[in-house]
């Protein structure tokens, strides 16, 4: 753990990730903010895949407002690709992160997708 003088490590707060699997380093999302979270409740999850929005407070009441509409339309792409490929989601976990002041409209990475903000209704 990288120590950094003045701190305590208590002050610290470390994730462990699970494993994930072979993925091309282009594809690797990392999204750091105070985001707020929505996430999709897990009698709804898509073959047991937890799926999440990440958004900033000042958009959290829209975004939280067709939130259902949302994800229904993640779960039924889910499925579409699924039978299109005859191949399964192949991550353990899906989230959508609107982000602030993005430049592109969106992007995908894996398990991760990045969306303007302004694409918030």
């Amino acid at each position: 753990m990288l120590k950094v003088e003045g701190f305590k490590p208590e002050d610290y707060l470390v994730w462990d990730f699970l494993e994930t699997k072979v993925f091309s380093t282009y594809l690797f999302a990392l999204a750091t903010g105070p985001f707020r979270i929505i996430e999709l409740e897990k009698e709804k999850q898509y073959k047991n895949i937890p799926m999440s929005f990440y958004i900033r407070d000042s958009l959290y009441d829209h975004l939280y407002a067709v939130k259902d509409a949302l994800f229904e339309i993640t779960w039924k792409t889910m499925m579409y690709y699924d039978k299109l490929f005859d191949y399964p989601y192949p991550f353990n976990k899906y989230d959508q992160v609107f982000c602030p002041e993005y430049n592109m409209g969106a992007m995908e990475n894996v398990g991760c997708v990045t969306v303007n903000d302004t694409y918030v209704f």
